[in-house]
């Protein structure tokens, strides 16, 4: 295998470990029919993104979600009065099958206002504290957006190692009534996805469901 390809590998193997060890992941619950109205009003659609991305992963809210959990992660969602969850995903593939382009949609229903902001805010830190390891280089806080009912900063994310830089990566958290969405995007030797792009896309998401 070649080393960019190599590589590649291990940025994708990272930072799928970085959304579930941050609590990013999704939870084992069944969703009620409440549950599931709600959080279907948050859609990441194919025509959303640009060309070659393919679904890989969709858990539909009256199903609940299944990941890979980190026990921590959900005790501490749980008690902070998760209701229910929705995951999607989203990779663009090239011919030698290595992933160029990851996106994310991560959607959690809480039980009442104040918890899904309090929420918000430990789900962020929680990313911050998961995405300090390799292969990310870096992160630093994006300006806080218009967005939703509530959002903080954005976070930008440098991939790579070592001076070798493969890519480049955004992540946007909001509140939404009772429920926080998380929309993230990784640029893995593209650039599908600027800062601008990824803001504009959660804000598309964002709006769609308040129609």
């Amino acid at each position: 295998m070649p080393r960019v390809s190599r590589n590649v590998a291990v940025v994708v193997v990272a930072v799928t470990a970085i959304l579930v060890g941050a609590g990013l992941a999704a939870i084992q619950l069944l969703g009620s029919s409440d549950a599931s109205s709600d959080l279907d009003r948050f859609e990441l659609k194919s025509s959303d993104l640009p060309a070659g991305y393919r679904e890989t992963t969709r858990v539909e809210p009256a199903a609940g979600c299944s990941a890979a959990l980190n026990r921590v992660a959900l005790r501490r969602l749980r008690a902070l009065g998760v209701a229910g969850c929705a995951v999607v995903k989203y990779r663009r593939q090239e011919r030698n099958s290595d992933p160029r382009g990851l996106v994310f949609l991560l959607d959690y229903l809480f039980d009442d206002v104040p918890s899904a902001s309090a929420a918000l805010a430990q789900l962020r830190m929680d990313y911050l504290t998961g995405a300090t390891g390799v292969p990310v280089g870096s992160n630093r806080g994006l300006p806080v957006p218009a967005l939703g009912d509530q959002a903080p900063r954005g976070i930008r994310l440098a991939l790579g190692s070592a001076g070798l830089r493969l890519g480049s990566g955004f992540v946007y958290l909001w509140r939404r009534e009772q429920i926080v969405a998380v929309l993230a995007v990784f640029n893995l030797l593209l650039h599908d996805f600027g800062q601008r792009d990824a803001l504009a896309l959660a804000r598309r998401i964002d709006q769609r469901a308040t129609n």
